[in-house]
């Protein structure tokens, strides 16, 4: 079984969440722009300034390209 055949069996959440991570973090990785900022849950900003997808993008956010990120993909 190759990769995209094991990718086409997997649940459209999870093929939805690995790609929304390994684009949060490869944006990280490689500061293409300044995506950190946007995305990390700040109180302040998403209670009083209504950034309401703050509660959902903080959970994108694995950190750069590293050891640690395999084997989150891995446990994923």
């Amino acid at each position: 079984m190759d990769f995209s055949q094991w990718f086409n069996t997997l649940p459209k959440v999870t093929k939805i969440y690995m790609i929304a991570v390994f684009a949060t973090t490869f944006l990280i990785t490689y500061p293409i722009i300044n995506i950190v900022s946007y995305l990390i849950l700040d109180y302040d900003f998403a209670i009083y300034k209504l950034h309401i997808w703050r509660f959902v993008t903080n959970f994108f956010i694995v950190g750069k390209f590293s050891f640690n990120f395999l084997f989150f993909m891995l446990m994923m």
